[in-house]
């Protein structure tokens, strides 16, 4: 990640009607966290924020587990580096 696909574009795709997602790679567990609750506040209306968590990264399992404790509406999981 180099810090786009974070809470402010997840937020404002989401309330141009898009699926925003957030990026959950080159952060830490608790900035995950932060940019969920940070898009969810900017939401206006109905919008969909969901995650998107390489399987080939350390902290994989505790990403998921965030973001499901954050009760994102979807998670994006793919392989990562191949």
């Amino acid at each position: 990640g180099v810090g786009i696909s974070l809470s402010g574009l997840a937020s404002a795709v989401a309330n141009a009607g898009g699926i925003g997602i957030i990026s959950g790679t080159g952060i830490s567990i608790e900035e995950l966290r932060q940019h969920i609750r940070k898009a969810r506040a900017s939401i206006k209306g109905e919008g969909y924020i969901g995650v998107n968590v390489l399987f080939a990264m350390n902290d994989f399992a505790e990403k998921m587990k965030a973001a499901i404790e954050e009760k994102v509406d979807f998670i994006i999981s793919g392989a990562g580096i191949s």
